[in-house]
């Protein structure tokens, strides 16, 4: 910490690297509040990050770092003081730090999570905003080119299941059922192209403009690259540079937006575009977090009820899926890409060991299922609908 003081009072205004320098000392006060809450180091941070905010170029890829940290102080001392205008500061500085197209995904999307975290605690319906941020920058992780195992492990990394349940809740809570169920499609749709390699979006752009899409490819490899070597001690150079490919592909995300059928290209599809899915009749979501489950029911017309499921949590989900997988290991499967269980043969998996404790576990767990949420469905179906389904106890 005294180096870093020393070298941020020996430079000049406009010394191009004396935000780095207040950056780095607002970090170290940052993190010995941290350890010792010290009230001092809090606002010592403070003040330094504010300095490191107001010094650093407005393009420099740095800018969401340095705001996140500063959005995290000013959430600390909310929390301490309860002022308002520190909270308001906070989620400010927040919404600043996710609107800066040039920064890392990945730093974006952890100032997303710090955001969502924070209006939640506070309870401000600010949340569904932030988490709107997040399914913008979502595309953005997955970086176009990375391997299977990188997408898988960006997935897990970056908690996107987590961060959908808790968004589809916050929604839900607030009472914005056509946000919810974006989330869950942009959610959906990524989750499964990136793992089962299914078509994407990118895919239809090389078929029909593979100008593009191979401009594309080089410029997100090449800022990939940048990203996961470089820190705040490399040259301005590599900075520099991450900075002009940043702005080069956002300029080619707007041209490539402008085509055809590319209106949202590696942006979440809008509500009305989704409405057709319940054509033939009612698709059904079920959600599960830490606070509530819920289940929400799309109609033809694209009519949104919601049905509370009361009785569940995800810890009480998470048992239940525990046992259906020790009753699928009992009957020789371990994954869910399976057919029919009844098959004689299936290709590449052992054939299954019927057995009384299998099958009686397995139909618990569909009892379960059909006790606190199908019913609950079903009932709620026949409410709207005014048509009798006949419901037999399981």
């Amino acid at each position: 910490m005294k180096w870093y003081r020393a070298a941020l009072e020996a430079s000049s205004s406009d010394d191009p690297d004396r935000h780095r320098y207040s950056h780095n000392l607002a970090l170290e006060h940052l993190n010995k509040y941290h350890r010792l809450r010290e009230f001092d180091d809090l606002l010592l941070s403070l003040e330094f990050s504010n300095e490191a905010v107001k010094f650093i170029p407005a393009d420099d890829p740095r800018v969401a770092k340095y705001k996140h940290i500063l959005a995290g102080a000013y959430a600390e001392k909310y929390n301490l003081l309860h002022d308002t205008g520190d909270r308001d500061r906070a989620l400010e500085c927040f919404q600043s730090a996710t609107d800066t197209p040039n920064s890392d995904p990945a730093v974006l999307w952890k100032a997303v999570q710090a955001w969502t975290t924070f209006t939640e605690r506070c309870q401000l319906p600010d949340s569904v905003t932030a988490y709107s941020v997040a399914y913008r920058i979502l595309p953005e992780l997955f970086w176009l080119g990375s391997d299977m195992k990188s997408k898988h492990e960006t997935l897990v990394s970056m908690d996107v299941a987590g961060v959908t349940a808790h968004a589809i809740a916050a929604c839900i809570k607030y009472d914005n059922l056509p946000r919810a169920i974006e989330f869950l499609e942009q959610s959906l749709a990524l989750t499964f192209q990136q793992l089962l390699d299914l078509r994407s979006d990118l895919t239809t752009l090389r078929d029909q403009f593979p100008g593009y899409a191979s401009m594309l490819d080089g410029l997100s490899l090449e800022l990939q690259k940048f990203a996961s070597s470089i820190d705040d001690n490399d040259k301005r150079g590599g900075w520099d540079r991450q900075r002009k490919l940043a702005i080069e592909r956002g300029t080619l995300l707007k041209t490539i937006r402008q085509l055809p059928g590319f209106e949202n290209f590696l942006l979440p599809h809008p509500f009305l575009s989704l409405v057709p899915a319940a054509d033939f009749g009612p698709v059904i979501v079920l959600n599960c977090s830490e606070k509530r489950c819920d289940a929400i029911v799309m109609l033809p017309g694209g009519q949104l009820i919601r049905i509370g499921l009361p009785a569940l949590n995800s810890e009480v989900v998470s048992r239940q899926c525990d046992i259906l997988r020790t009753a699928l290991k009992k009957f020789g499967i371990h994954s869910r890409e399976t057919r029919d269980m009844e098959s004689e043969y299936r290709f590449g998996r052992p054939r299954p060991r019927k057995g009384e404790d299998g099958e009686s576990v397995l139909n618990s767990v569909l009892s379960w299922i059909w006790t606190y949420i199908v019913s609950h469905v079903f009932q709620a179906l026949q409410v709207v609908s005014g048509c009798p389904f006949y419901i037999s106890h399981f």
